[in-house]
């Protein structure tokens, strides 16, 4: 094996949802919601400790009903 086949690097699949998603699933996701999101992210709002508590709490409800 040649260092050139061992370091093969991954495409990252980036961009429409469809490219990492497929076209079914992709129907689902608002573009809107998700720049919302990345806005949020970027602005730091999930690491407000009241955002943090809403979040933990909603995912062990989630849990709790599987």
């Amino acid at each position: 094996m040649t260092s050139s086949t061992q370091r093969r690097t991954r495409r990252r699949k980036t961009g429409h949802p469809d490219r990492w998603l497929g076209p079914r699933e992709s129907d689902r996701i608002r573009p809107a919601r998700v720049l919302a999101a990345r806005a949020r992210i970027a602005s730091g709002h999930y690491e407000r400790p009241e955002v943090k508590d809403f979040l933990i709490e909603a995912l062990l409800q989630e849990l709790r009903r599987h």
